[in-house]
């Protein structure tokens, strides 16, 4: 009488797991090929791979294209962006009355020239919607930038934020001419939810993690979004977080439990 011989528990839990994470991708061979070549060539290149290249292209701008087209309703009214105001323009649309550009430095098309982590002379609950990207891991304060940009919202305001867990940006970077500024540091979904919490906004906070291994391994190989399907960009495993992105809603009567030191303005 013949046996039946099985696979080990753990070595089942291990296909399977793959399985999922390839998502029935069937050319997984080349595509590997692909990632270990673009690999190779990243390390043996003398200049590294520039985000900026491909800044609109890359997966963790995907996943954060996703995040505020799910919250397009929020978009809406006296809008306030990071760097420009094309996404909340692009996607606001007619709903948007007006939009303003926030940056460190004085640039075509900024509108209000300020540090977030002391913007105390930006007046606040002031708009509708901010839309604040790319920015947290790179401010020394990120409690207090945090701070800040929920006290420009309007009472009921959203702030449509996200908090990068790892990326290919370069440890020094340069947004305008002889204005440098570094990575302080990269997130985990468990610290931004101690950053809420530290501002009293657990309550009123959404947080959302994206992220999978072969869309990391690809990002970190500076490959854009265009290797990959949308079933790969769709499946999300939440111990490889690429990018958190967060909506919160500031409260009627926000009472902050800590705020950074005051200059001139009130909340």
């Amino acid at each position: 009488m013949s046996r039946a011989i099985t696979r080990p528990s753990f070595l089942s839990r291990n296909v399977r797991r793959t399985r999922r994470m390839l998502m029935g991708v069937r050319h997984v061979p080349a595509i590997l090929w692909t990632l270990a070549s673009a690999w190779w060539l990243r390390s043996r290149s003398q200049t590294p791979f520039d985000e900026t290249t491909v800044l609109g292209l890359l997966p963790v701008r995907g996943y954060w294209g996703r995040f505020l087209k799910r919250h397009r309703d929020d978009i809406r009214g006296v809008a306030l962006e990071i760097g420009n105001t094309d996404l909340t323009r692009g996607i606001g649309g007619a709903a948007i009355t007006r939009a303003d550009a926030l940056d460190v430095a004085p640039a075509p098309g900024i509108t209000i020239v300020a540090d977030l982590q002391r913007a105390w002379e930006v007046p606040g609950e002031a708009y509708d919607v901010f839309v604040n990207q790319f920015t947290m891991h790179i401010l020394p304060d990120d409690r207090a930038a945090l701070f800040h940009a929920v006290r420009l919202l309007k009472p009921g305001g959203v702030l449509l934020c996200n908090f990068p867990c790892v990326s290919s940006y370069p440890l020094t970077l340069e947004y305008s001419p002889g204005t440098r500024t570094f990575v302080e540091r990269w997130y985990t979904p468990a610290g931004v939810r101690r950053l809420v919490d530290e501002l009293g906004l657990g309550s009123v906070t959404e947080i959302v993690t994206y992220g999978s291994p072969i869309v990391l391994l690809a990002y970190l190989c500076g490959l854009p979004m265009l290797w990959a399907t949308s079933r790969w960009l769709d499946y999300n495993d939440p111990s490889v977080p690429i990018l958190v992105c967060v909506r919160i809603q500031r409260p009627e009567n926000w009472n902050p439990p800590w705020q950074p030191q005051r200059m001139s303005a009130t909340i």
